[in-house]
């Protein structure tokens, strides 16, 4: 029986997840806080900055979808996002 994909096409990240490998970054959903207007949900971060307390503000997004958190940070940072890299 032959495969219809090889092992290694299947293992390979997409281009949002290697962008964010790149750019050493993380997301998290906290639910309680979906329906919530005050607060969103979503929030994006630079693992690299995770135990630093320093400037919290500046290393961290939030949205109300992942994508809208990880947009904001980048937005934030000057970075391009994965789909607008080499434009």
């Amino acid at each position: 029986m032959s495969e219809l994909f090889k092992p290694s096409e299947v293992e390979m990240d997409s281009p949002k997840i290697r962008w964010m490998k790149k750019y050493n970054l993380k997301c998290e959903c906290d639910e309680s806080l979906f329906g919530n207007d005050e607060y969103e949900p979503w929030s994006c971060w630079d693992m690299s900055l995770e135990n630093s307390f320093g400037d919290l503000e500046n290393n961290y997004s939030t949205g109300n979808t992942e994508d809208e958190a990880i947009a904001a940070y980048a937005k934030k940072h000057g970075i391009k996002l994965w789909n607008e890299e080499g434009l």
